[in-house]
């Protein structure tokens, strides 16, 4: 347990709001001249949560809300539907690890036996989420999951303006 003021530490104090802050994060998709710049800011926001929620999964588990990890798994799926492939796979890299960490499991993980059946752990060193083929057939099994549902069609509603072969 960390000790010093919520300001300088990661603390019961402060989880909360740092959760939301980086969830905020995962809502950018702000454009420019240079393309979808917002997706700088989702996939910093992605391995941020995902170091948070391992960090606490280590050593302090009872500070992961259930809201928070199931707001932040179903946010890591809305990312796994994108049409950019290098967004698309690192929320493929950091839902398999959220899913399959155990040391020890984490809480909270909604759907997680459906999960395990999707993405089994025999199948994470070897799934190309760079390839549109096999990641959408995966991802598009999360829609038969309620609380994926949502995020899962709005990311994948969001990479409608870039179609590949296989959505």
């Amino acid at each position: 347990s960390a000790e010093g003021v919520p300001e300088e530490v990661v603390c019961e104090a402060n989880v909360p709001q740092i959760y939301s802050m980086l969830l905020d994060c995962m809502n950018d998709y702000t454009t420019d001249s240079r393309g979808d710049v917002g997706a700088w800011v989702r996939e910093a926001a992605m391995t941020s949560l995902m170091e948070l929620t391992l960090l606490l999964g280590r050593s302090q588990p009872e500070l992961i809300r259930a809201s928070d990890c199931e707001r932040v798994m179903c946010c890591v799926a809305q990312q796994a539907s994108e049409k950019i492939d290098r967004v698309r796979t690192q929320a493929g890299h950091v839902l398999l690890t959220l899913l399959h960490f155990d040391s020890p499991p984490l809480p909270h993980v909604p759907h997680r036996e459906e999960l395990e059946q999707i993405f089994p752990r025999s199948d994470v060193a070897t799934m190309n989420w760079n390839a549109p083929s096999q990641a959408f057939p995966r991802i598009t099994r999360l829609l038969g999951l309620a609380a994926f549902r949502y995020h899962v069609l709005l990311g994948l509603a969001m990479s409608a303006g870039g179609l590949t072969e296989s959505t």
